[in-house]
């Protein structure tokens, strides 16, 4: 149980701090896949989507990888707030963050990151076409020889994050804020 009456919003907090910690190097770990929700200023509405947590860092920033061609690339670079969305069902619970995000494309973390990437997971970020392009059939999908890549790397920095542990008997809810990094999380319990 992530939330208990019994914890501080100290504990509570640790215990967020360590689900994440420990999802971003556990492939079985239920928060290692999470949504993302951005804003479409074209198309004036929000998206969503799935991703996959591959950092968690000292400052709380939470990292996944991406094609820069991508959708929600051009959504974070348009509006950088962002919605990050992680659900337990073994445990129950849930996980609300607000956050900004900052993206990494070509520079020395998406660099350093793309170290870390499996030979077999490269391929994603090869193909001709950008993602969401239509094709008329799935082996259409062309992937270059060459060198160019489209990786990128995304990393949201939390602002707000808001708990709810579900229970037969009473829901039990948190808010977490902070105004930037250096900041201390400010922790109070809110109405389910």
């Amino acid at each position: 149980m992530i939330i208990n009456t019994d914890f501080s919003s100290d504990e509570i907090k640790n215990n967020i701090h360590q689900a994440f910690r420990s999802a971003a190097t556990d492939n079985r770990h239920h928060l290692r896949f999470f949504s993302i929700a951005t804003y479409d200023i074209v198309n004036n509405a929000p998206q969503s989507r799935m991703v996959v947590l591959r950092k968690f860092l000292p400052d709380w920033t939470l990292r996944f990888y991406t094609d820069y061609r991508s959708s929600k690339v051009a959504d974070i670079k348009n509006h950088p707030s962002v919605s990050l969305l992680f659900w337990n069902p073994e445990e129950r619970y849930q996980i609300r963050v607000q956050a900004s995000a900052t993206v990494h494309y070509q520079n020395e973390i998406s660099e350093g990151e793309w170290q870390h990437v499996d030979d077999a997971a490269k391929k994603a970020y090869t193909t001709i076409l950008a993602p969401g392009s239509g094709i008329s059939q799935p082996n259409e999908v062309r992937h270059r020889k060459d060198n160019t890549l489209h990786f990128c790397v995304i990393d949201t920095l939390p602002f707000q994050i808001k708990v709810l542990q579900l229970n037969r008997e009473d829901h039990l809810a948190m808010s977490f804020n902070r105004q930037s990094a250096k900041e201390k999380w400010d922790g109070n319990w809110i109405v389910p």
